[in-house]
This record gives structure tokens, sequence and C-alpha cells, in this order.
């Protein structure tokens, strides 16, 4: 499939659908598990370019369109603290939910600054471009490290 859908793009066709077969008469035999679709869509995310990967989606009987589906072993756990994801590599990771108090930071990328003197706070980290809410509009020049979730 892999190769198939590089194939594809060398066409400069983008494969969009991975349709599951419809309930149509006469094409039962065509027709695969939704699990084998699931399958197919996972051996390709994380092993080759996203335009590469289709949509995998099934045509609901009976007028209800088509509606996408995503191995459900992406998402782990979600709650209002955050989510928790499953990469293609089966490593894991949490990514935290928005501040109940409306607060625009990034806890792993914004740096704060001083409320006392914020032109100097912005200097030390080489962050001229300071947002009107004192967080930097460019994310945390100063060092670059991420913090652990």
């Amino acid at each position: 499939m892999k190769r198939l859908v590089h194939q594809l793009l060398l066409a400069r066709v983008k494969p969009y659908y991975l349709y599951q077969a419809d309930l149509t008469k006469g094409t039962n035999h065509f027709r695969t598990t939704v699990e084998t679709g699931l399958k197919i869509i996972q051996a390709l995310q994380g092993h080759t370019s996203g335009m590469a990967v289709p949509h995998f989606v099934i045509d609901a009987p009976g007028g209800g369109g088509k509606i996408p589906l995503l191995p459900d072993s992406y998402l782990v756990h979600l709650d209002e603290d955050g989510a928790v994801l499953r990469n293609y590599e089966n490593r894991t990771f949490h990514y935290p939910q928005p501040a109940p108090d409306g607060r625009r930071e990034l806890p792993m990328v914004a740096a704060r600054a001083s409320r006392d003197d914020p032109d100097e706070a912005y200097a030390a980290c080489g962050d001229s471009y300071p947002d009107r809410d004192g967080y930097a509009a460019w994310g945390n020049s100063c060092g670059g490290e991420t913090d652990e979730l």
C-alpha cells in the first residue's frame, strides 16, 4: 500500500480516500473487515508523508454520508487536564488542555515577562516583540529548552 500511495503522489494524484466497500448487492466478496482498513491506515501513518495517507471512510448506509475513522489506539485517555496520546512508534505523550482561566500561555514554550519592567525581561531573553498580555509573542527564546510534562 505504501508503494501504491507513493506512486500516486509521483503521478500528482493525492490518495484522498480509502473506502470501506459499500453494502451493494453482488459485491460482498470484495469487502474486508473495518479492522483491516484501520490497520492499513495505521501502517501508513508515521512511515510515509502525510500527503500519502488517505482518509479511511465508511459511506454510512441509508444516506449517512462519509464517516472518517482513525485507529483508536492514538487517543489513550482524555480528561479536563489533557490528552494522553500514542504515536506510531507506540510512545505516549501528554498534551495539556488550555487553562480554564483563559490564559494563552503554552506551558512548554512561553516566556513570562516581568510585570515591573517588561522591556528588561524581554531584552534579557533576546525577545524584542513583547505581547501586550505579558507573554513573549514568539515563544521562549531563553534557552529553547522544553519542560517535561
